[in-house]
């Protein structure tokens, strides 16, 4: 006898899918109501205000003393203006200093900025910017 060959499977016949339709759901709800929010403005910057009077006058004096011509620059007969802008703070911190212009050499320009860098001057009893002119001449 001969032996029974195994029975091959059939070619699986594609079955076509059944069509779906779409399902049809309610309208969304509305959506619930909420309540406008208010959102401030962005806080606009502020001007610096001026100083108190007289102020000006009692930075001049504070300069006058605390300024100095290096050495060095004054036996090369260096000689020129440096201009500054300073922040100051209400307590006469100085947050800020920047060289607007200078036709002085290099060292005066420097010696210039190390004058208001982290110090103190009088104090404006107000947030302050200001330019500051430093004139550097050898009969100084």
């Amino acid at each position: 006898m001969k032996p029974a060959t195994p029975a091959r499977p059939s070619p699986a016949r594609a079955h076509p899918q059944p069509r779906r339709e779409p399902q049809r759901t309610a309208a969304p709800a509305a959506p619930p109501q909420v309540a406008a929010l208010s959102v401030p403005k962005a806080a606009e910057p502020v001007a610096p205000a001026a100083p108190q009077p007289g102020w000006e006058r009692l930075l001049a004096s504070w300069l006058a003393t605390h300024r100095s011509y290096p050495e060095d620059a004054r036996r090369r007969g260096d000689i020129g203006d440096v201009t500054l802008r300073i922040a100051v703070a209400p307590d006469g911190r100085v947050t800020g200093v920047s060289v607007v212009a200078s036709t002085a050499s290099h060292e005066l320009t420097e010696a210039a900025v190390a004058v208001f860098t982290g110090t103190i001057v009088p104090p404006p009893h107000s947030a302050v910017v200001q330019s500051v002119r430093l004139r550097y001449r050898l009969e100084d």
